[in-house]
């Protein structure tokens, strides 16, 4: 069987709920609204990959579920599978999506992989994308992971709210598939989104890793080397191996210099 995680995304966006089987026996829609699909897309991490998926005229569909073309990435194949109107007709509807993981044949494989992933439903005005940051372990008997309540069916409907343009929803989920090293370094965090946004290649920027109660010292680094004027006055002061060649191209020795300072100087200090 296969399960989903459901995240309650108006008020506990991190609480998880009671685990639900996502698949039910309902068929699902492969009409070619579904089609419309682009990626796997390289980013430029070589780990990470997107697809966007478009639903057409979503606010007429009327399937109880919808799945995405397979896709393939590090090896393995996915889809994305969407309720839109949500999983449970008794509650007040919201779109529901979930990864789905295809077991390969392969035995090592059938052990699971361990997973990152990123969910957005796009927007309008970009800056108001809903996106939501996953890890999950995709076993056979545990193939499929997301949200039951990513977003509310009447904020999605809402003509002025930006979320169908066109009448078109747009769906993009980013991967990356942990390798056993990663996956001991990510147990450290336990924080999707730094393993889906890698900051170097997205803004040329690194943070700082928390060595424990560091985190204040690592910000305020941070916003000091983004003061220009400080961080060119940190890269002018000679490093300990600049001032020991100066002392060396003067010829002075190092006690003279402490003290009196170099040959040809004025007077030094008592």
């Amino acid at each position: 069987s296969r399960f989903a995680m459901g995240v309650d995304t108006v008020e506990r966006d991190t609480e998880q709920n009671d685990v639900q089987n996502a698949v039910h026996e309902t068929d699902v829609s492969m009409g070619e609204n579904i089609l419309d699909m682009d990626g796997p897309i390289a980013t430029k991490h070589p780990d990470i990959f997107k697809v966007k998926w478009r639903l057409k005229n979503f606010a007429s569909l009327r399937e109880f579920s919808y799945r995405s073309p397979d896709f393939k990435i590090s090896g393995i194949e996915w889809d994305i599978l969407v309720y839109p109107k949500g999983m449970n007709a008794n509650q007040d509807p919201s779109l529901s999506i979930f990864l789905e993981y295809k077991p390969p044949i392969d035995q090592y494989q059938q052990q699971g992989v361990d997973t990152c992933f990123e969910l957005m439903v796009d927007n309008e005005n970009p800056a108001h994308a809903e996106c939501k940051a996953l890890h999950h372990r995709f076993t056979a008997a545990s193939g499929d992971w997301g949200f039951r309540e990513f977003l509310k069916a009447s904020t999605l409907l809402n003509p002025q709210a930006g979320w169908l343009v066109d009448g078109t929803l747009r769906i993009q989920v980013a991967i990356r598939v942990l390798r056993e090293h990663e996956m001991r370094e990510y147990s450290l965090t336990k924080d999707a989104h730094i393993w889906i946004h890698d900051s170097k290649t997205e803004t040329g920027f690194v943070g700082l890793k928390n060595q424990g109660a560091t985190c204040y010292m690592n910000s305020l680094l941070q916003a000091l080397y983004h003061i220009p004027a400080l961080r060119r006055a940190v890269y002018q002061m000679p490093t300990e191996q600049e001032t020991q060649k100066r002392r060396r191209s003067e010829g002075a020795h190092p006690a003279l210099v402490r003290r009196g300072g170099a040959p040809g100087a004025g007077r030094g200090l008592p």
